[in-house]
């Protein structure tokens, strides 16, 4: 590699093509973090095989993202953003096409996830919990509980809500460790390794999670389905957006292209 002479310096573009490539917004829900990161390296390569490609992703509960795709649509973005992809449940994508954020048009359903009860891998000590009475004595007996956001995240709020129905919450509320969303919270379970430790969150995060494993669906009448899907952002006339590689990077993590098929499976998603 020759080095630049310092009487004639280069330009970013000349000495580092990152600076100028196109850069994807992608802001989503943490269901959809073990799908992206799975298929990051595929779509680079299909949406842009001659230059560099890069997706700046944040993941997280659902409220946390959309305060961020609410405070940074409404700020001046950097120029180099190709556009803005926002994943979440449909529920709150609609409510950011009704203001007029998300494209209508852009609208894409991934799959559903379900929510689901986890176990530190290989523990033995806990089993399926097929009705509610089994999922009673497992959490009463549980030294600790590793939860998403209760306030913010999808998964979090309806765990909260089981454990009030099954009137557990005063009880079990000091050992309910409450972390910003699922996937923090199944990594901090997997490194304390406790045992007896059980988990509530979504299947996705569960999976992508090393040293945790889904150990049982919640009963049928807790049973939580959320549909996840992608839009997005809309091209304003003062924007710099174009909704052309966001809508290509959309039809790839959504469409039935067989890479993208097999991560959804792999990773916990389902067609109703």
């Amino acid at each position: 590699m020759v080095s630049p002479n310092p009487t004639s310096p280069m330009t970013p573009s000349q000495h580092d093509p990152l600076l100028n490539s196109p850069t994807l917004r992608v802001i989503s829900a943490g269901a959809a973090k073990g799908l992206i990161q799975d298929l990051e390296d595929h779509v680079c390569r299909v949406l842009s095989p001659t230059s560099p490609l890069q997706l700046q992703c944040s993941f997280g509960a659902v409220g946390a993202m959309k305060d961020i795709f609410l405070s940074e649509i409404q700020a001046s973005r950097p120029t180099n953003w190709a556009g803005v992809v926002m994943i979440s449940s449909e529920s709150i994508l609609l409510d950011l096409i009704e203001s007029s954020l998300l494209e209508a048009s852009s609208l894409t359903p991934i799959g559903w996830v379900s929510t689901a009860v986890a176990r530190l891998e290989g523990d033995q000590s806990i089993q399926a919990m097929h009705d509610e009475h089994a999922l009673k004595e497992a959490l009463l007996q549980s030294p600790i509980i590793y939860a998403p956001d209760t306030e913010k995240s999808t998964a979090g709020i309806h765990f909260k809500k089981v454990l009030n129905d099954l009137a557990l919450w005063p009880t079990l509320k000091e050992r309910v460790q409450n972390f910003p969303n699922g996937a923090a919270a199944m990594g901090q379970m997997a490194k304390d390794q406790i045992k007896g430790a059980l988990g509530c969150t979504q299947v996705t995060e569960i999976n992508y999670t090393p040293g945790v494993e889904v150990v049982s669906r919640l009963p049928q009448r807790f049973e939580l389905n959320t549909l996840y899907s992608a839009a997005r952002a809309k091209e304003g006339a003062k924007s710099t957006l174009n909704g052309h590689l966001a809508d290509a990077f959309i039809d790839l993590v959504c469409g039935k292209h067989a890479e993208a098929q097999r991560a959804r499976l792999e990773g916990g998603f389902f067609d109703h």
